[in-house]
């Protein structure tokens, strides 16, 4: 019986791998013959399709902290990996800059338009 359940693992395990390459390789290629769109990934969300450098630390950020969380369930796929305090710093820090960026550029967007508001109505 030990032996079966030791079999039935190494298969689920294996099965699981596969299917997640499979995933990845299903996802990669839709991305490179343009299926799933990638267009202003990277630009800001205002109109004026400048490049975002804060999406792209958070882009960067995820993914690196979703490659350590990978690794580590490789390592040791017979239990949920705790997920370290440095990790959780560097995602929160990097998701307080994006928000931080967003923030600043509603506010100056909102002051712009009030500019515009005051100029147009002759005061």
């Amino acid at each position: 019986m030990q032996e079966q359940m030791a079999t039935l693992s190494i298969f689920v395990r294996y099965e699981i791998c596969f299917f997640l390459v499979a995933l990845a390789g299903i996802i990669g290629y839709r991305m490179l013959t343009g299926k799933i769109n990638l267009q202003g990934l990277l630009d800001t969300k205002d109109g004026s399709g400048q490049y975002s450098s804060a999406r792209l630390q958070l882009l960067l950020s995820t993914l690196t902290g979703a490659c350590y969380f990978i690794a580590a369930v490789a390592e040791d796929p017979t239990k949920f990996p705790p997920v370290p305090d440095y990790l959780l710093a560097a995602l929160g820090g990097s998701n307080l800059v994006y928000l931080g960026s967003k923030s600043a550029s509603w506010l100056l967007r909102a002051k712009a338009e009030s500019i515009n508001q005051t100029i147009q109505s002759g005061g």
